[in-house]
């Protein structure tokens, strides 16, 4: 037999030599661990305090991982197409219904993140976030881009004049002080 004190009430308690697990006192009805190797290191022998019924899960959730890489897929895909429709503006409001999808399910995940701290699924969660956060900013920049040049560009009478380097611009733009075709034919 080995006495130990309670941790609780400090009253002795008597345990066989090889018991081991979870008990309750007598005194005080206060549970402790005994014998139980430790997660964290403590000295041997010595009785940990349970401090009632864990509360917090480091397991996986199998949806966390499902719907981090559903993040990850529309937070790469609205990447991609807002960059490579940030010069058409209808394109970049279309790429709006991925983007939105793509943030509203990485917030999601990463709220239910700090439930399960210790999963596996963190990285994935973390670089959805980043990813809808990306397009997103992308995607919002390229159609402030366009709302402010549809504002500011000038009224065009609807001809075109052709620069020496192929590209066209409104005629409005010719002899006006500025230079607007890549070999400045625009102001010769």
């Amino acid at each position: 037999m080995v006495e130990i004190l309670c941790p609780h009430c400090q009253e002795e308690i008597e345990l066989d030599d090889d018991a081991s697990g979870e008990f309750a006192c007598p005194y005080c009805e206060g549970e402790f661990e005994w014998n139980v190797r430790p997660s964290s290191p403590t000295l041997q022998g010595e009785p940990t305090v349970s401090q009632g019924p864990d509360v917090s899960f480091n397991g996986d959730d199998s949806s966390l991982g499902t719907y981090a890489i559903v993040a990850v897929v529309l937070g790469s895909i609205g990447l991609f197409t807002g960059f490579c429709t940030a010069g058409l503006p209808i394109f970049g409001l279309c790429n709006l219904l991925i983007v939105i999808p793509a943030g509203i399910i990485s917030f999601m995940n990463r709220n239910k993140l700090e439930q399960f701290p210790a999963t596996s699924h963190k990285g994935m969660v973390n670089a959805g976030f980043w990813l809808a956060v990306a397009a997103g900013s992308i995607t919002i920049l390229a159609q402030i881009f366009w709302i402010i040049m549809i504002l500011i560009a000038p009224e065009s009478s609807g001809e075109w004049f052709l620069c020496g380097s192929g590209e066209e611009i409104p005629i409005e733009w010719v002899n006006d002080g500025e230079i607007d075709c890549l070999d400045g034919s625009d102001e010769s």
